[in-house]
């Protein structure tokens, strides 16, 4: 609610198509080519989306959802699974291994193995499990550098 409240006054210019060339190209279509079917198809719509749009508006509402849960459990509305915006599912996986492997006043940062084992704890319940799969198989061939 903080992030969206602050982004409110913020417009993002992103309506030009992304250009991308060389080892980007490379890395992308190596990543795509060990995907399911169905991930592809989300990933080319999804890029398809960032190419063409701006997104002022959707990038704010990813920030807006991105506690809410898989069970429903989350805030500030309590969405569930596919009512939650695809980019919240991706950004609560990314925030909440961020939380798990940073350190706190109150304790150590988790261990990379620990902290993809928790995400798998919270696969299904707290986080889309289909997504946190993809993201330790991500992380685990180094595509996400830690």
């Amino acid at each position: 609610l903080i992030g969206s409240r602050i982004l409110k006054p913020v417009s993002f210019l992103w309506g030009e198509e992304l250009k991308t060339s060389g080892p980007v190209d490379s890395t992308i279509k190596k990543a795509m080519s060990e995907v399911s079917r169905q991930m592809k198809t989300s990933l080319k719509h999804t890029l398809s989306i960032l190419r063409t749009t701006d997104l002022s508006e959707e990038i704010k509402t990813i920030i807006y959802h991105h506690h809410e849960r898989y069970d429903g459990k989350g805030y500030p509305h309590g969405l569930k699974n596919e009512e939650i915006p695809m980019g919240s599912r991706i950004i609560s996986i990314a925030d909440t291994f961020d939380a798990m492997t940073s350190h706190r006043p109150y304790r150590a940062a988790f261990s990379v193995k620990h902290a993809l084992k928790l995400l798998e704890e919270c696969a299904g319940s707290q986080l889309y499990p289909d997504l946190v799969g993809v993201f330790i198989d991500l992380v685990k061939k180094e595509w996400i550098k830690v």
